[in-house]
Parts: structure tokens; sequence; C-alpha cells
């Protein structure tokens, strides 16, 4: 009798950590993809404040999502298409924004950005 409790202990703490182990994964997952995007989100901003056109923009996603390692490693074009989806709305955000600010706003105005979009992501992840 004593061994099937602590044999059941001992599966329901295993169970437990399982999961625990899952979610850290799957944070970490989310995490890794929403850093991406806001770099990307900083790179669009910068990119708009030196003068880039909007073309110029969407190229450089282009790009950049020919050499990503994970897409590449994915090789399913329907993940690329939705990232490529996904950082032509970020390049839009990027691209509506005001920018009548001074000149030492300027890293502000781009940390905010890089901010907003990683918050926004990881909101939409865990949900």
């Amino acid at each position: 009798m004593k061994t099937a409790v602590l044999l059941s202990v001992v599966l329901t703490l295993l169970t437990i950590a399982a999961q625990g182990e899952t979610r850290n994964a799957a944070f970490d997952r989310h995490d890794r993809t929403c850093r991406r995007d806001a770099n990307f989100a900083k790179m669009l901003m910068w990119q708009k404040q030196h003068g880039w056109s909007f073309t110029d923009s969407l190229d450089w996603i282009d790009e950049q999502l020919k050499n990503d390692p994970e897409l590449l490693m994915a090789n399913d074009p329907n993940i690329t298409a939705m990232n490529k989806q996904i950082l032509n709305i970020t390049a839009r955000e990027a691209y509506s924004a005001n920018l009548e600010i001074f000149e030492h706003e300027k890293q502000r105005v781009v940390t905010d950005f890089e901010l907003y979009t990683y918050r926004h992501c990881m909101d939409l992840l865990e949900q």
C-alpha cells in the first residue's frame, strides 16, 4: 500500500515537473520569437528615421527572411509567409508613426517601438 502511494506521488511530481518544463520551453520559444520581432521593429524604425524608403525596408525584410536560420530549418513556406506578413505589418506601423521629433529623442522612439512590439507579441502568444 505504501509503495502504491509513494509511486503515485512520484508520478504526480514527475507530471507536474514535465508540465513546468513544457511551459518554460514554450515561454523560451515565445521570448525568442518576440525578441526577433522586436529587433526587426527597432531596425525598421531606425530605417525610417534615416530616410530609407518603405520599399527598401520591405526588400530588407525579404532579404533577412531568406537568411533566417530558423526559417531555413523549418523549410515551411506557410511559416515564412506568416512571418513576412507580420513583419510587413510592423513596417507599416513604423512608417505610419509621426516622427516630428528632436534628434535627441530618436533613440527613445526606437526603444519604445521595440518594447511595444515585444510586449504586444508576448501578450498574443501567451493567450
